[in-house]
């Protein structure tokens, strides 16, 4: 289902400055099957204010910044199309995104927004349990999901505004999230002084989609109130975090990835999302360039170094890195674990983006049962599951010679495989 993200207003000026971010909206299913999120463009002025941005020629993908000067016009509905831009220095820059301290803590506002013709379910009480308490919270699933490294805490509030839940179009959202902050700061919680903004609205809102986040950012909508799943995916975008596709038949599809919570499962993020959050010690990936057999340790298993956790091999057939690692269905949110993960090697392509404004996902193209081999397009690399010993096992990978090869020489081809390279 698509959604768009429409700014407050139209603007008059054509040039505006301010910190770009991507808004995510997730539905998760779309008659009982995985449907596509739709990214957005949005500027957050440097008074806060969101600005919807078309960007119809692709300008903004290629910036390689967020904070940013753009030069273009307002249509009737209030989208800015963008004609130019530019980066600029100064102002804020988004905090989610990439690696930080070894263990960092984010305070959030939660702020539950009653309407006048519905109220939110859960109570202060039921969401400061869910996302901070001491076990099956959101905060422990970061602490479990990312070895300590992400924590949450903070505040819940209750707020009444004067809006109706019997509608829910972009221009509303955003009305809400203004109206809900105004007073939280009334009431002495003001936004400025948290790193996560989570709006919590009524379940009865006509709104379609389960959640909605910035990817990079701090700021989430939350529909279905009572999954904590729901929360910890979009905070996982907020984090910088995208999703976790997956293949059915030969096609990629949003969310099909079960071995992560930026996918349709709760359950531990996989080894792509780790070394992308910093989470992951640099012994704990291993990049190969040479055939060998090596020895991997359960991806979520207590942080030694010793085995490697992941496996990570540069394709230049598909422009990406492929990552190894082995799920063991043991622990809070690794068990219970579907079969066609556990226990098994998952293979994981991803390039990671660097930058809060691609919502570029990790890609689940295999996962391997003991004996199975995955090969390259190029035929330039074997991956083979040799043998698994529970907490641990062995992948035998086969280099060729033509591998990264200079100048250019070719391998033979690879045996018929699956479309995932599997045979």
């Amino acid at each position: 289902m698509l959604v768009l993200s429409l700014t407050l207003m139209a603007h008059a000026s054509d040039t505006l400055t301010g910190t770009v971010y991507l808004e995510i909206v997730d539905d998760f299913t779309s008659d009982g099957f995985p449907s596509e999120a739709a990214p957005q463009h949005v500027l957050r002025t440097d008074s806060g204010e969101p600005v919807a941005l078309g960007d119809a020629d692709g300008v903004l993908a290629d910036l390689g910044c967020a904070r940013v000067e753009v030069s273009g016009a307002a249509d009737k509905s209030g989208v800015f199309w963008v004609d130019s831009a530019a980066c600029v220095d100064g102002g804020e820059e988004p905090t989610g995104y990439g690696p930080d301290a070894v263990t960092t803590t984010r305070d959030a506002l939660v702020i539950r927004i009653n309407m006048t013709d519905s109220s939110v379910g859960p109570s202060e009480a039921d969401l400061d349990a869910m996302l901070f308490g001491t076990s099956a919270s959101v905060d422990a699933f970061f602490a479990l999901s990312t070895f300590g490294g992400e924590r949450l805490q903070g505040d819940v509030i209750s707020v009444a505004i004067l809006y109706s839940a019997s509608t829910c179009n972009v221009f509303e959202r955003f009305d809400w999230a203004a109206a809900a902050e105004a007073q939280a700061t009334i009431m002495g919680f003001p936004a400025s002084a948290y790193d996560r903004i989570i709006y919590v609205l009524p379940d009865a809102s006509v709104c379609t989609w389960a959640g909605i986040a910035t990817q990079g950012g701090k700021w989430s909508w939350i529909r279905d109130n009572t999954d904590p799943h729901v929360y910890a995916h979009e905070l996982g975008h907020n984090r910088g975090l995208g999703h976790a596709n997956g293949l059915w038949e030969c096609v990629a599809y949003p969310y099909f990835d079960r071995s992560d919570a930026m996918g349709i499962d709760y359950i531990r993020f996989n080894a792509p999302h780790l070394e992308q959050g910093g989470w992951l010690d640099p012994s704990d990936v291993v990049e190969v360039t040479t055939s060998g057999t090596y020895t991997l340790e359960a991806l979520h298993r207590t942080a030694d170094g010793v085995p490697p956790r992941a496996l990570k091999i540069w394709d230049p057939s598909s422009g990406a890195n492929i990552y190894l690692s082995l799920r063991e269905p043991v622990g809070d949110y690794e068990a219970p674990m579907t079969p066609d993960i556990a226990s098994k090697i998952s293979v994981h392509r991803f390039l990671d983006p660097m930058t809060t404004l691609s919502d570029r996902p990790t890609l689940l193209v295999d996962a391997l049962s003991v004996g199975q081999d995955y090969w390259f397009a190029d035929g330039t690399v074997r991956v083979r599951f040799l043998a698994d010993f529970g907490s641990t096992a062995d992948v035998q990978i086969t280099v060729h010679p033509c591998y990264m090869a200079v100048p250019v020489c070719h391998a033979p081809p690879p045996p018929p495989t699956g479309c995932g390279g599997t045979n």
